[in-house]
């Protein structure tokens, strides 16, 4: 973040029609084969100056392989009762990025994203986070695919071309 009275620059665009939900990946389980444990990962976080209090600590199970994850998602006990859970979920969704992020011992975190879309029905109280790494586009940044769904496979929402970079 830029200090106080730093001008930041921010640039956005927002289109009405969402696009349709993609389908899902039925062998994307077997392509992640590796599971991480969700401890450890808050721990790394905690110790690079990341701390996530209770309420967005929501990945209960991740599974990795070279070029995606699969990350289950629910909720905490003290989420506030009638409040959204999509905030929490999309942020988990970008907190699995970090299994496929920097593989030498770094942390990256989002700081542009291509698209995003969600659903305007109800948000469940499990998600399951389906996160790919893109085919290379030339200049240098990884982008990343995630799609949120519910444990039945209906889609929830998707954030397109997320990208990285490292955490000073």
């Amino acid at each position: 973040l830029a200090p106080a009275g730093d001008l930041v620059l921010v640039q956005a665009q927002a289109v009405a029609a969402a696009p349709p939900p993609p389908a899902g990946e039925p062998d994307l389980a077997a392509r992640c084969p590796e599971d991480v444990p969700c401890a450890g990962l808050y721990a790394a976080f905690a110790a690079r100056g990341i701390e996530y209090g209770p309420a967005f600590q929501v990945l209960t199970r991740i599974r990795r392989g070279p070029d995606a994850a699969l990350a289950e998602l629910t909720l905490p006990a003290t989420w506030p009762a009638g409040a959204s859970a999509l905030p929490a979920y999309v942020d988990g969704a970008l907190q699995a990025l970090a299994v496929l992020g920097a593989g030498n011992g770094g942390l990256e975190v989002p700081f542009a994203l291509d698209a995003y879309a969600a659903t305007d029905g109800p948000v469940p109280s499990r998600a399951v986070a389906e996160v790919r790494r893109r085919a290379g586009a030339g200049d240098g940044i990884t982008r990343y695919d995630v799609h949120l769904r519910d444990p039945a496979g209906a889609w929830v929402a998707s954030l397109r071309g997320v990208c990285l970079r490292p955490v000073a």
